[in-house]
């Protein structure tokens, strides 16, 4: 990205994997203009898709580099006083509506929690999110807290794409 940019002609993004990993992107989400560069391009139009701990870099106000875009964070124990605002949750959406057990994940990340009131939470479990959709100006996300390959999943990750991609 810092080379070349987004390639032309990509509608959609997937950043997956845990913080510090090569998966995620590790410390290159430290760097202010790769975040910049990723979230105009999903501004103008992109779309993105983020697994377990998308964009997750320790040391920012906020765990996720683009929480603002995903719409989500995780708590890491650094904004536990901070007010948190409650999110839209949608009995049916486009990317569930095939879904019948559920958004769940044996591998699902924990303590995520909605940026702005108007994420739209299609999956939760006890309490948590475990899938959540937002609009970001002209772009798309997808949060998934993780993914566990089935039959039912994969169905998911096939219309989180089309999605994303406003397709």
């Amino acid at each position: 990205i810092l080379q070349s940019g987004i390639p032309e002609g990509l509608d959609v993004i997937i950043n997956a994997g845990s913080a510090d990993t090569a998966w995620s992107g590790g410390e290159y989400w430290a760097n202010p203009e790769i975040v910049s560069a990723v979230s105009k391009w999903t501004a103008d139009g992109g779309g993105i898709i983020g697994v377990g701990e998308p964009s997750a870099c320790p040391g920012g106000p906020l765990f996720f580099r683009l929480s603002q875009v995903f719409g989500v964070d995780k708590e890491t124990g650094k904004s536990i006083c901070r007010i948190k605002p409650s999110a839209q949750n949608a009995d049916t959406h486009f990317i569930t509506k095939d879904i019948s057990t559920g958004v769940l994940f044996d591998n699902q990340m924990q303590h995520i929690y909605p940026v702005f009131p108007e994420t739209t939470v299609i999956g939760s479990d006890n309490g948590g999110i475990t899938a959540a959709v937002n609009s970001f100006n002209k772009g798309r996300t997808v949060y998934l807290s993780g993914y566990t390959h089935s039959r039912e999943n994969s169905r998911l990750l096939l219309c989180s794409l089309f999605w994303a991609a406003g397709k």
